[in-house]
């Protein structure tokens, strides 16, 4: 953001409210204003939450004679009321058109929950069925996930909003209810093509970047790899004695990401690649380091089977300015498993077929319980399904043990593991027993096991079993 104009105070509250205008970086387009509220301190919060009134402001005088209007007094409702209205209003077409305001509901583009651009106005009548209606049930179904009170504004907590994202709904009252006055939320974002060029000498500039966003430890910090994407535009991957970093620019944008969970930062021995691993179009980071125990003392490890010895970590990258670059734990990481090489790990990564659908639950317990015995597994299982044993808390990629289903003994299914009971309530405080996609298992704990599925010829088949064997 660039700083436009002081424009006024903050009367009470303290401090003062400024025009900024955005610059362009990843899916954030430049020329947009909003306002800020800049505290002495020099903290900010952003104006748009809360304050919708000044979304799409053209100029200082416009703020100004928003700013001179009294504050809209908020619009409470409690979560058991609007949660399920939006839930089901998000449904279908006809749902969402009967919970929209009679006088159609703005559509607004919202980039780091400060500066806005109108995207549009949908009435009843002209709701389509098209890409547009469906960014807008999403949106409805996003606002439906906040908690406590929706203050005219119904979005997800904030906590789940990297970056202050804003996605959801304003609200309006009606004779029984609510109904919808506006969507609001980031447009999908464009892809740019990958065009990596690998730098054989990356320069220090990288690492004072690191330094100065604070995102790894004091000490030595080294750069294992670089690439160059396009004129301003640049990914490195920087590694310290204790954990690896990602840090990204592009254009005026400068951000990074430090992943302890990786493990120690052996920096001498960490193989980097950069390659598209999910298949969005954008050059994502493969790291791969040589096998090692958890940095939890208190979690006892047995060393790993020979074709584990190499442990292949995937960083994928977003195009969204209001979403940071995350690990894939349960995505691609367990298709790398065993890969020998970042060659391999890259093959793998990219023979995995997508996604068909999602597993309810009821469907994956049922294969989990006839499960309990190999010639169960076998029959519940696809031909190239795995059972592999970790110990590390929450990361399954950190392997030990793979076991093809074509070698399964009864003590792999059974005993400390016993598949048959998968889906029974957990004494660990790990919640529900759950799916998302075609992934499953007690996610609230690290030390849950996790099971993956596919469809074969339209029926459901168990693909990976990962098992918690640490103490």
């Amino acid at each position: 953001m660039r700083v436009e104009d002081v424009v006024g105070e903050n009367g009470e509250g303290g401090g003062a409210w400024v025009l900024v205008q955005s610059l362009a970086a990843l899916d954030q387009p430049a020329g947009l204003l909003g306002v800020v509220l800049v505290h002495e301190t020099g903290g900010h919060v952003e104006a748009s939450r809360g304050r919708w009134r000044f979304w799409g402001v053209g100029s200082s005088e416009e703020f100004r004679r928003l700013a001179a209007v009294e504050t809209p007094r908020p619009f409470l409702l409690e979560e058991t009321v609007y949660e399920p209205q939006l839930r089901a209003a998000s449904a279908s077409t006809a749902a969402l058109a009967a919970r929209i305001a009679e006088d159609g509901a703005d559509v607004w583009d919202v980039w780091q929950g400060t500066v806005a651009r109108h995207a549009g106005h949908v009435t009843r009548t002209d709701l389509g069925s098209g890409g547009d209606f469906a960014r807008l049930r999403r949106l409805a179904a996003r606002g439906a996930e906040g908690t406590g009170l929706c203050a005219s504004l119904c979005t997800p907590p904030l906590a789940d909003q990297v970056g202050h994202a804003y996605e959801g709904v304003r609200i309006v009252p009606d004779s029984t209810s609510f109904r919808i006055a506006a969507f609001a939320g980031t447009p999908p974002a464009s892809v740019p093509a990958p065009d990596p060029q690998p730098e054989s000498s990356p320069g220090s500039e990288v690492v004072t970047l690191a330094r100065m966003l604070d995102v790894l430890p004091e000490g030595a910090i080294r750069t294992i790899g670089q690439v160059t994407l396009g004129e301003g535009r640049r990914v490195a991957v920087l590694c310290s004695d204790s954990s690896y970093a990602l840090v990204e620019q592009d254009g005026a944008l400068v951000r990074a990401e430090r992943f302890t969970a990786l493990g120690p930062g052996r920096c001498d021995e960490a193989a980097v690649r950069f390659a598209d691993l999910d298949g969005d179009g954008l050059v994502d980071v493969l790291l791969q380091t040589p096998w090692h125990p958890s940095g939890d003392v208190d979690v006892a490890q047995p060393g790993p089977s020979a074709d584990l010895s190499m442990l292949s970590f995937a960083i994928l990258r977003t195009a969204r300015i209001d979403a940071l670059p995350e690990r894939a734990p349960l995505g691609v990481e367990l298709d790398m498993l065993g890969a020998h090489d970042t060659e391999d790990a890259l093959r793998l990564a990219r023979s995995r077929r997508a996604p068909q659908g999602a597993i309810d639950v009821p469907t994956a317990c049922a294969l989990l319980r006839s499960a309990g015995t190999p010639a169960g597994f076998r029959a519940s299982a696809t031909a190239t399904a795995r059972l592999v044993d970790f110990g590390d808390p929450g990361s399954p990629a950190n392997a030990t043990r793979i076991v093809p289903v074509r070698r399964l003994r009864a003590e792999d299914v059974s005993a400390g593991h016993n598949l048959r009971h998968a889906c029974d309530p957990s004494d660990l405080g790990a919640g529900a027993f759950r799916c998302d996609g075609s992934v499953c298992g007690h996610f609230d704990s690290p030390l849950s096991d996790v099971f993956r599925f596919e469809r074969v010829g339209g029926a459901w088949r168990l693909d990976l079993a990962l098992i918690y064997v640490g103490t």
